[in-house]
């Protein structure tokens, strides 16, 4: 197993990475800062994002790449149904994803930027990371109330009104037909169509591992039908958990995967049943996993994960956080500790 390093690295001397374990490293490009207006590359910011890579690789590291896409530039989230809305009439705005699930018609221009990306960069990269949701994941949004999750749903923008099966239909209200299970089902599988659009889409220009980001604990047989039997009311576990708003049905969109050469990469290394479950995925569909920590962790954490994520034949653990790694302050793991569990 691979052991890799996300940023920021100003904490951290490069050179002395492999020394420690360390092989790899994540670098972010986001679609905001290269097209800052429609049709107009920062060629200057792609060429700091270029040396930098040259820089690392010269320091004897590979890149894994994540596609920014989830920062979406002010010119196109002003666009109609470029924001997501629920069934209240609330638009999300709180973080700059564009709302390509169900505005497909500016999926291209999401296209022309990883494009642009490859073109800058090249395809020389371990991994792409691909999720197009908030931090990079594949989710909805997600908005709390006083630490409570509330009930939302993402797919009433006029956009999805044309594909949604019950368009008269609204979270909460009786189902006596079934409505809440159909659009709990159009939802969670228009959600599946994004991810496999990221993925068909990276692998015409890279030949590589694509990872999509997958985060949280994830839905389990039975969360579907138990929160449609209550009208998707925001009342049942899993939706007090905001896993369904946020569609982490991760079985269902890792089995409709189709390219052998995809990824799963989940995002909370720390949870044994988050690992287990995606890694039995993986496994069952024959692509690799690779595991990351969601928050700061102390040495024991640190093995713990490290130990998890090679019972699952992870084939990259990502050490999130350089600097909470280089402090030596809190308790947190240190570069040292990374040493110790990758030798």
């Amino acid at each position: 197993m691979a052991f890799a390093l996300a940023g920021p690295y100003e904490s951290v001397d490069i050179g002395e990475l492999r020394g420690q374990g360390v092989s790899q490293v994540l670098v972010n490009v986001m679609w905001r800062s290269v097209e800052p207006q429609r049709g107009v590359v920062d060629h200057s910011y792609l060429d700091f994002i270029a040396n930098m890579i040259r820089g690392y690789r010269a320091a004897g590291l590979d890149v894994i790449l994540d596609l920014g896409h989830y920062e979406a530039p002010n010119w196109l989230l002003a666009m109609p149904n470029a924001r997501f809305r629920d069934q209240t009439g609330f638009t999300y705005t709180a973080t700059p994803e564009p709302n390509l699930v169900f505005a497909v018609q500016y999926r291209p221009l999401a296209a022309n930027f990883i494009n642009t990306v490859f073109d800058a960069l090249g395809t020389n990269f371990t991994a792409v990371r691909v999720g197009g949701g908030h931090w990079g994941e594949l989710t909805y949004p997600s908005t709390t109330t006083n630490g409570h999750t509330d009930a939302r749903y993402f797919a009433f923008d006029d956009a999805a009104a044309i594909a949604n099966p019950v368009p008269a239909w609204k979270p909460g209200q009786p189902s006596p037909n079934g409505e809440a299970l159909r659009f709990a089902n159009w939802y969670l599988d228009s959600l599946t169509d994004y991810q496999n659009w990221q993925i068909d889409t990276v692998r015409q220009r890279y030949g590589g591992p694509t990872a999509g980001v997958f985060p949280s604990y994830g839905m389990r047989d039975g969360d579907i039908e138990t929160a449609a039997a209550s009208n998707l009311s925001g009342t049942t576990s899993v939706e007090i958990n905001g896993e369904i708003q946020r569609g982490y049905d991760h079985a269902r969109h890792v089995d409709a995967i189709t390219d052998p050469k995809a990824a799963v990469w989940g995002t909370w290394g720390e949870s044994d049943a988050a690992v287990n479950f995606l890694g039995g995925l993986a496994r069952a569909k024959g692509v690799a996993l690779m595991v990351e920590n969601a928050s700061p962790v102390t040495r024991t954490q640190l093995q713990q994960i490290v130990d998890r994520a090679r019972r699952n034949r992870a084939v990259i653990y990502l050490a999130v956080r350089a600097a909470d790694f280089a402090c030596g302050c809190s308790g947190k793991a240190t570069m040292g500790d990374l040493a110790a569990v990758a030798s």
